[in-house]
């Protein structure tokens, strides 16, 4: 009895569940065949009607079992998509560029770089140059250190992420999501991010040398000491931007908006194109375009009288720099 038990406890549930069935039915048909006899005595009677039964029962039993292993196959196929889902995420942070952009294009084939899959993942170090990220979902990825050179990025969003130290030289960022990303020492030197929204992102000692910016929204963004030479930042929203002591020598800067943005000692040079379209001359500040050249003039000081943001950033980071 004991090793029945044992025998039946190791059972697939699915499979108890089957003999469960056979039983009951076996059972079933065996009190209603006993009481028949008991009643009439008639057994020809009672064995025709026993067969037809059990014939209907054995078609009941069969269409029962058809639709527990369509069951039993839907859940192994989701227990294998769980498994290969979770084998391709790791994949993806692979310093290996094969296996990390390998996994990147079986991902998108599947629907599963935007599908949400992928928020909050770390992907530190991954080796992910050229890799097709094409509007993928990357919301609080940690993408540290990361090797993102020439990927396509285009329309992903990527808010609240973490690019610390990440390498997207010429990588591909239209209209990228980056609102209060993380982009201290973030190699971005040549990368395409027109129309990018970077609103409040953190870009601290970030190399953005010819980096595209056109229309680019980055209101209230924080680019000091970044490294601007000969960026395109025509028509872009730098409202309420810090950016103290940012290169913005051969910066284009036509048609940008400074509202109440601060540069205090900016470097810029005869290259850099001021956002009325004139080149910058010895005596010309960017104060003259953000509202607050008055204020400054009244107070007859450099700069606002203002708390150094810089150096409360550095203490919120723990000066990373050091």
């Amino acid at each position: 009895m004991r090793r029945l038990y044992t025998w039946w406890q190791q059972l697939d549930p699915l499979a108890r569940l089957r003999l469960g069935i056979v039983a009951a039915l076996l059972v079933v048909g065996m009190v209603v065949a006993l009481a028949g006899i008991a009643l009439s005595g008639d057994w020809t009677s009672i064995l025709l009607n026993l067969g037809s039964e059990l014939i209907g029962a054995g078609i009941t039993f069969l269409l029962i079992d058809q639709l527990l292993g369509q069951r039993e196959r839907q859940a192994d196929e989701e227990r294998a998509t769980a498994s290969s889902k979770a084998d391709l995420i790791a994949r993806l942070g692979s310093n290996v560029r094969n296996f990390a952009v390998a996994a990147a294009e079986e991902l998108r084939r599947r629907g599963w770089l935007s599908d949400g899959s992928l928020q909050g993942v770390s992907l530190m170090t991954a080796d992910l140059q050229g890799a097709p990220l094409a509007h993928a979902q990357l919301t609080r990825v940690n993408l540290s250190d990361a090797n993102l050179q020439q990927a396509d990025l285009g329309r992903a969003v990527l808010a609240e992420a973490s690019l610390d130290g990440t390498n997207l030289y010429g990588a591909y960022m239209l209209a990228v999501d980056l609102q209060r990303a993380s982009l201290i020492r973030a190699t971005l030197g040549g990368a395409d991010l027109r129309e990018a929204n970077l609103q409040q992102a953190e870009m601290v000692m970030a190399d953005l040398r010819h980096t595209r910016l056109t229309r680019a929204d980055l209101r209230g963004a924080v680019l000091s000491t970044a490294d601007l030479r000969e960026a395109n930042l025509q028509q872009a929203d730098l409202r309420h931007a810090y950016g103290r002591e940012a290169d913005l020598r051969g910066a284009d800067l036509q048609g940008a908006i400074l509202q109440d943005a601060r540069f205090d000692a900016a470097q810029m040079d005869e290259h850099t194109v001021l956002p009325d379209g004139t080149r910058w001359v010895i005596g010309r500040r960017l104060d003259e375009f953000t509202g607050t050249d008055d204020l400054v003039t009244r107070n007859g000081q450099g700069s606002l009288a203002a708390p150094d943001l810089l150096e409360t950033l550095l203490q919120a980071h723990e000066h990373p720099f050091d």
